[in-house]
């Protein structure tokens, strides 16, 4: 059995459940996702099993016996690292990066980390891009939104805020783009597609603050109040 660790906002939560069901498919092993470290986690809901593949799903946690891992509940995160180098079943990343390690795990291990590269689940993509679909209401939408995100012209920008800046920790190890990052990719867009149409969001910002970012590379900025609740 595969279970692993969710925690963070949306992105990152897909991208555990990701590394997980494509471990678990490469070994044929069922998967289970420990929401536990969710519940004491206040900057962001637990938002990926609101999926109609995970909706369903009544029962995610299992006891530990099969792993070995010696804990009802987690333990302190210097500890859970120190157990990581000894218990051969935990597997915890050791960077970002894509850790090769994880290519000779075996069909028994729990997962922890955010395991943030399409490496992770290479040779798996259909099966995820399947479990993420989500059937749209178009009566909850705005008719004029959802046009506007067919545009074949539309590229998604998004200026990462939020906790990045409120939150001191994610501000001291992470921290925010600079605004030359989001003209470089601008730029990379109009290379491609000529004049890319440009929906931008933030928070706390405003239109014209995304107009002002982009008007030396010409596309076309396109963003309301709406559009920038982060």
């Amino acid at each position: 059995m595969i279970i692993v660790r969710i925690l963070g906002g949306l992105g990152n939560q897909m991208f555990q459940y990701a590394a997980g069901r494509s471990l678990a498919l490469r070994h044929g092993a069922p998967l289970k996702l420990d929401l536990r470290w969710m519940r004491r986690y206040s900057l962001h809901r637990l938002l990926l099993t609101q999926l109609p593949v995970l909706k369903d799903e009544p029962d995610w946690i299992e006891r530990w016996a099969h792993t070995g891992f010696p804990f009802q509940r987690h333990p302190p995160y210097p500890l859970f690292r120190l157990l990581s180098r000894v218990w051969p079943r935990v597997h915890m990343e050791r960077s970002l990066a894509f850790d090769e390690r994880f290519n000779r795990l075996g069909p028994d291990h729990f997962l922890f980390g955010y395991f943030q590269s399409p490496r992770y689940f290479a040779g798996h993509e259909d099966a995820i891009r399947e479990d993420f679909q989500y059937p749209l209401n178009p009566d909850r939408f705005d008719k004029a939104i959802l046009d506007r995100a067919m545009d074949p012209d539309a590229v998604a920008v998004q200026f990462r805020r939020g906790d990045y800046v409120t939150d001191r920790s994610n501000c001291e190890n992470i921290g925010i783009c600079p605004a030359e990052y989001y003209l470089r990719a601008a730029r990379f867009a109009r290379e491609r597609i000529g004049a890319p149409r440009l929906r931008c969001r933030s928070a706390p910002a405003s239109a014209s603050d995304c107009s002002r970012e982009f008007s030396s590379v010409r596309s076309r900025p396109s963003a309301s109040p709406r559009s920038f609740r982060n």
